[in-house]
């Protein structure tokens, strides 16, 4: 069976290190991006099965890349790993087609399950 394709976007090498560190255990992390204009090339050119991506980006954040990203490829997964915890937020995130949104404060166990359950069809949002 394939592994599912994953792309992250996220400013900070730290992020997007560990990131890597983590999800290559159970996908195939193709790319890294680290802003939200560099994210959308990056989509149009991997084609992933999903995206990790942070609200705040340079260049583009991560909701006008989202928006981008969903019309380069519709069926594409995004998983928003962010801080912001404003509900607002939250819910611009979903009415852009996210499906799931996790913050950077989560165990790392469960942004591989909000992971797996958005490439599964679902939703997940971090308590």
């Amino acid at each position: 069976m394939r592994r599912a394709r994953v792309l992250l976007g996220d400013d900070q090498p730290l992020i997007l290190e560990a990131l890597q560190s983590i999800l290559c255990k159970d996908f195939d992390v193709v790319g890294v991006a680290s802003d939200g204009r560099e994210l959308v090339n990056e989509t149009s050119r991997l084609q992933p099965d999903a995206v990790v991506l942070d609200v705040s980006m340079p260049a583009l954040n991560g909701f006008e890349a989202a928006r981008q990203i969903k019309v380069i490829l519709p069926a594409v997964k995004l998983l928003f790993l962010t801080q912001t915890v404003d509900r607002s937020y939250v819910d611009a995130a979903f009415a852009l087609g996210a499906s799931a949104y996790v913050l950077k404060q989560a165990a790392a166990s469960e942004i591989v399950n909000a992971l797996a359950e958005a490439l599964a069809g679902g939703f997940y949002r971090s308590a």
